[in-house]
């Protein structure tokens, strides 16, 4: 009985993995984010499928499946940075974190394969475990850090749902594989996993089909990279929002409150006496952010070109113009500075200087 529902599961998980990569190529295109998503989706039905592909499948196809069932973790989380994350672009880290990664999994495949046992597979196993564990937190904890600044009402509805979704389902399909997988007393445990996977492809096909195109799978911000963004107001927008946009506009612009360290999207409601819903429904729909932090960050980098390129700054401390702009430390405004401009600050201002002379 166990063994039929496993199949019913594990089947009916496989083609909906494999229909949502392909809907996501189809609809999203081939942006970053989304051929994240598709492999994920790949990569969920490859894990389903590794044991009958490395039985019955040809060898290339059977090595592809293990390639993407073995790295289906990894890529789950460079998916999910890529979606609560506005410039996310692939770092040495993650490439890092891939290849360590795969040193424990490369030695365990063989080892089993080959029938290599004794103490070192254990070790190997509790160390894939707390990397396993170590990737699932930090995908909890980017989508939970992200939550207050995200201005799509939606997005953070879904960053719950997620942060449900991850800890719940794919927690339990790490301590099933990890801990029950292949034990006889517990021989339910394959129709577990397989059913927590068919409920996951269940509920992201549904957020696929439902959920408003700009809050998952898209990873590219609404701003223009540039100068910050002027507010639309068309004929047809409540007059209220025409009022409340020229209040934002006056205390960002002429009374530069976007210079307040540790300024927040509750702290900006309240200097603008409006609620916070609405401050981030104008500040999202009519200029066009999807982040507040992306929207402090558009001011205070203009501001900063201004007094980099100024001469009588040449000596200034690019810390101390951090500070002096509401950054708390120095990495965040170099991070900042360098995803709008390309450059660091102080490149930038070498050849800003430089044009001067």
């Amino acid at each position: 009985m166990f063994e039929f529902y496993d199949n019913l599961f594990r089947y009916w998980a496989v083609g909906l993995f494999i229909f949502l990569g392909v809907i996501i190529l189809r609809d999203f295109g081939w942006r970053l984010p989304s051929v994240l998503g598709a492999l994920s989706a790949f990569a969920g039905s490859s894990y389903l499928l590794t044991m009958q592909a490395i039985l019955y499948a040809p060898v290339p196809i059977g090595i592809l499946i293990w390639i993407l069932s073995a790295l289906a973790p990894v890529i789950v989380w460079l998916f999910s940075l890529s979606q609560f994350e506005d410039h996310f672009t692939l770092r040495p880290l993650h490439y890092g974190v891939a290849g360590v990664y795969m040193l424990f999994i490369i030695p365990l495949a063989f080892g089993y394969l080959l029938g290599f046992w004794g103490a070192w597979p254990a070790v190997l196993e509790v160390g894939l475990f707390l990397l396993r564990i170590s990737i699932l937190l930090h995908m909890v904890f980017v989508a939970w850090r992200g939550r207050e600044d995200d201005l799509l009402e939606a997005r953070r509805r879904f960053r719950s749902l997620y942060m449900v979704l991850v800890t719940g389902l794919v927690g339990a399909i790490i301590f099933i594989e990890t801990w029950l997988y292949g034990i006889s007393q517990f021989s339910w445990a394959p129709v577990l996993q397989s059913g927590a996977l068919l409920a996951l492809a269940l509920v992201l096909t549904w957020h696929v089909f439902k959920a408003d195109k700009s809050v998952i799978l898209i990873g590219v911000p609404a701003s223009s990279m540039g100068a910050p963004t002027l507010p639309t107001v068309t004929s047809e927008s409540d007059p209220s929002d025409k009022h409340d946009l020229k209040t934002i506009v006056q205390r960002i612009e002429h009374d530069k409150i976007y210079l307040e360290p540790n300024l927040t999207i509750a702290g900006l409601a309240e200097k603008v006496q409006m609620p916070e819903h609405k401050l981030r429904r104008l500040v999202n729909q009519h200029m066009g952010y999807r982040n507040f932090a992306d929207f402090l960050n558009e001011y205070r980098i203009e501001a900063a070109k201004e007094r980099l390129a100024d001469v009588a700054n040449r000596r200034l401390q690019v810390l101390v113009l951090a500070m002096d702009l509401g950054y708390g430390s120095l990495g965040p405004f170099n991070r900042a500075f360098k995803a709008r401009t390309g450059v660091t600050p102080s490149e930038y201002r070498k050849k800003a200087l430089a044009e001067t002379e």
